[in-house]
């Protein structure tokens, strides 16, 4: 093998071994005159050198450690970011793409591609610009590393229990069961202007005596009612029948003689009878 063969290998090597083994020259090219080439794209990691010639590998050349190319036909190579502490490395710089970097624990990242990392913020705190800051009054966080946000209103016919905190909301609850406590807050409020009177305070017992003393008055007036009522009942007589009395002698004559009085003349129509009878009897008698 001739010795400038070996010479060529050795340096093609040497600049592979350099470049982390990235292919060097143009990798899509138009023909052109005089039997030139005009490169478009170069390999990934080169940087075009030469618009047109007629080695496709010598219009490309591979960048720098350290650094890389966005575009495959950049005439240029970016330096390479470097993760500084607290950032980690998550991916090499490599070709056409950067360093990715991110933050070890208890750190988040701060600005787009994670150039910078912040500290995490904890409950009850939001970031701000890089740095943690407390929730306002009326917000809350309860979560880690997150923005406050506002605490919930009540809504209607709701009432708030427990107020927010900058680590909680606020707790809602039904009217009904927060009277019980909103009360004897009103009560004490009240009693600064006019102090509440002992028989307001007794009212309810009032009431409740005199719903028991209605209640047995009608019970009693009941019971007399009922008491009246079967004493008639007991006191009432079975009326006794009597029988007809059968009138005396003298007072049935002076009652026909009565009844007669107003009849036809029939007196005399029985007097003539009684009369021809007698008188036939005598004829049936003898003579003496």
């Amino acid at each position: 093998m001739p010795s400038w063969t070996l010479l060529t290998a050795l340096l093609m090597w040497s600049i592979l071994a350099f470049t982390g083994g990235v292919e060097i020259g143009c990798i899509d090219w138009d023909a052109a005159e005089n039997d030139q080439v005009c490169c478009k794209e170069c390999h990934t990691g080169n940087r075009r050198v030469d618009k047109c010639g007629i080695d496709p590998e010598k219009l490309c050349t591979p960048c720098k450690n350290g650094t890389y190319t966005k575009t495959k036909s950049a005439w240029s190579c970016d330096r390479c970011n470097q993760c500084v502490d607290p950032q980690i490395e998550l991916k090499p710089c490599h070709g056409t793409t950067d360093t990715v970097c991110g933050c070890k624990p208890e750190y988040r990242c701060f600005k787009p591609d994670c150039l910078m990392c912040m500290r995490e913020c904890g409950k009850g705190q939001e970031p701000v610009d890089g740095h943690c800051k407390e929730c306002p009054k009326g917000t809350f966080n309860d979560q880690i590393h997150h923005l406050c946000v506002s605490w919930t209103k009540c809504p209607s016919g709701q009432v708030i229990v427990t107020e927010g905190t900058a680590f909680s909301d606020n707790k809602c609850d039904i009217s009904n069961e927060i009277n019980q406590i909103t009360v004897p807050q009103i009560r004490k409020r009240s009693t600064t202007l006019h102090p509440i009177d002992a028989d307001d305070q007794n009212m309810p017992l009032v009431w409740s005596s005199l719903a028991m003393l209605c209640l047995f008055f009608i019970l009693g007036i009941f019971a007399i009612f009922r008491l009246i009522v079967k004493r008639n009942k007991t006191s009432t007589k079975v009326p006794i029948t009597e029988l007809p009395k059968t009138p005396e002698p003298h007072t049935l004559m002076t009652v026909e003689q009565e009844e007669c009085s107003f009849c036809r003349p029939q007196q005399e129509q029985g007097s003539f009878e009684s009369l021809s009878t007698v008188d036939s009897m005598d004829k049936l008698l003898p003579p003496v």
